[in-house]
């Protein structure tokens, strides 16, 4: 965490959330990138740690910008939570999906938020788009473990049809 904070300060961003990514190398961590925004802008990043702490991380965000006091006081045990990508396994032109209702009763699946949808061509390509991602998955658990198979579980079952 020292290493993303002074990164922070060299920049002068002092005030509002940030985005940093650090790879932790044999010889200490190593800044990747450093953003004054919120991490996971179309990803369940922000869902995922509302659905663990209680705390809305872009009002806070918005808080701390404005000079409002920030709240980031949340449920005393936080919940286990997290979302995970299903990726497409081919290219092709999308004409729906297979499992949505099943992966939507699935205990602990939250919410689905769509990367692709009908008529979409998603493509597969190595180095271009090595995957294609065409749903998140939000689930949150009593458990870890609960998590975990709300995902998998849902990764199991959602599939996209191909029109070709």
């Amino acid at each position: 965490m020292r290493t993303s904070v002074d990164a922070l300060k060299a920049l002068g961003a002092t005030v509002g959330g940030a985005h940093v990514e650090l790879r932790l190398t044999d010889s200490g961590p190593k800044i990747i990138e450093v953003n004054g925004r919120l991490g996971g802008t179309n990803a369940f990043v922000q869902e995922s740690i509302r659905e663990s702490t209680g705390v809305w991380g872009p009002r806070e965000y918005l808080r701390a910008v404005l000079g409002e006091p920030v709240d980031f006081v949340g449920k005393a045990e936080p919940t286990p939570a997290g979302f995970t990508p299903v990726l497409a396994d081919r290219t092709g032109e999308i004409a729906g999906f297979e499992g949505v209702a099943d992966a939507e009763a699935l205990p602990g699946v939250v919410a689905l938020r769509w990367m692709a949808g009908p008529g979409d061509h998603v493509v597969i390509k190595y180095p271009e788009n090595p995957v294609s991602c065409f749903v998140l998955v939000l689930a949150r658990g009593e458990r870890r473990e609960d998590v975990l198979a709300a995902l998998e579980g849902a990764d199991k079952l959602l599939r996209p049809v191909y029109a070709d």
